[in-house]
């Protein structure tokens, strides 16, 4: 996690709209969209959707850019590129974007040749199983979704490196597909900062409980891979789907591969109908995730977490029956 920068004064105009500022390069800054939010991961780090240049090559002046709602900005009003300019932005992304995937495909290469959650799985101690036991997760699906124990990670944060236990969840996009392996910190210096890829540049992926089976039909989506799993697992339901987004405002190009599920049931943590403070005006988690899936989505809105809830036995298969059968169209 990052400590929050000043807006650069080329970017004065939008004072209050932009916020969680990190500098990226060296003509290069991140922050909040003015347009479409974000919100800090799940991980603690900062949004970085919105990209400020100070420079651009296709301007030469200063310019802003959405890679989540696409949208730019530029000093002054009306905020429009030229179709010249256009072309030369849309060229120099292309590039970047290219640069992005290749680091992408080559850590999920390193990740799929290496295979350490096997390692990891194989480490499990009597108390890491009783970690994820206390979570509803038992040794059958302990060994399904390949849990495992890390000891002694050196963990990298804002204040330099300490180590630490982790629990590992590999993410798999089908069987011995596996495109991340996520580290849960057992002691982690921040308590917003738990999680942390076995590699840098593997992509924020979705949590699918039902790795082998093809995500189509109905979709239940909850807040991260442990609640996705301790949700499957109440569910019980063979034609249901349960997949776990990173964090309350993921990517929302992530959520193209749920384009053949329907309904779509979106039950996120209470905090996620908040709106930032720090832009009050822009959409709340849960309405940016609903808008993408209109009229496929139905919203569930519970008092607590889910899987807390599960876990103390307030909701249990019946329940969730229930509230799907009950739960209505959210636009």
């Amino acid at each position: 996690m990052r400590r929050e920068e000043p807006l650069p004064p080329e970017f004065g105009e939008l004072a209050g709209k932009v916020n969680y500022i990190v500098k990226v390069g060296i003509n290069e800054y991140a922050g909040s969209c003015p347009f479409c939010g974000g919100s800090p991961h799940p991980d603690g780090s900062f949004p970085d959707r919105f990209r400020m240049f100070i420079k651009s090559r296709a301007t030469g002046k200063p310019l802003g850019w959405c890679r989540n709602c696409g949208k730019h900005w530029l000093p002054g009003k009306p905020a429009r590129l030229t179709p010249e300019q256009m072309e030369a932005w849309k060229a120099e992304r292309l590039q970047a974007e290219e640069r992005r995937l290749e680091d992408t495909r080559n850590a999920i290469q390193l990740l799929q040749d290496e295979k350490p959650w096997i390692r990891y799985h194989r480490q499990l101690t009597p108390e890491a199983v009783g970690m994820y036991e206390a979570r509803g997760l038992g040794e059958f699906w302990q060994e399904f979704w390949q849990l495992g124990l890390c000891e002694n990670r050196i963990i990298f944060d804002k204040d330099g490196q300490y180590f630490s236990n982790t629990l590992t969840i590999p993410v798999f996009a089908g069987k011995d597909n596996a495109v991340n392996l996520r580290h849960r910190i057992l002691s982690p210096r921040q308590p917003s900062d738990k999680y942390r890829p076995e590699h840098k540049g593997l992509p924020a992926s979705l949590f699918i409980a039902d790795y082998e089976r093809k995500l189509s039909g109905r979709v239940l989506l909850v807040e991260g891979e442990f609640k996705a799993m301790t949700t499957f697992i109440c569910a019980d339901d063979p034609k249901l789907h349960v997949v776990g987004i990173p964090g309350k405002s993921p990517d929302l190009a992530l959520l193209e591969q749920l384009k053949d599920c329907e309904p779509v049931y979106v039950c996120l943590d209470p905090d996620a109908y908040d709106r930032d403070p720090k832009q009050p005006n822009a959409p709340s988690a849960v309405e940016r995730v609903v808008k993408v899936f209109q009229k496929r989505c139905r919203l569930l809105k519970l008092p607590e977490k889910i899987d807390d809830m599960i876990n103390i036995g307030i909701i249990g298969k019946s329940t969730i029956k229930a509230l799907l059968s009950g739960a209505k169209i959210a636009m």
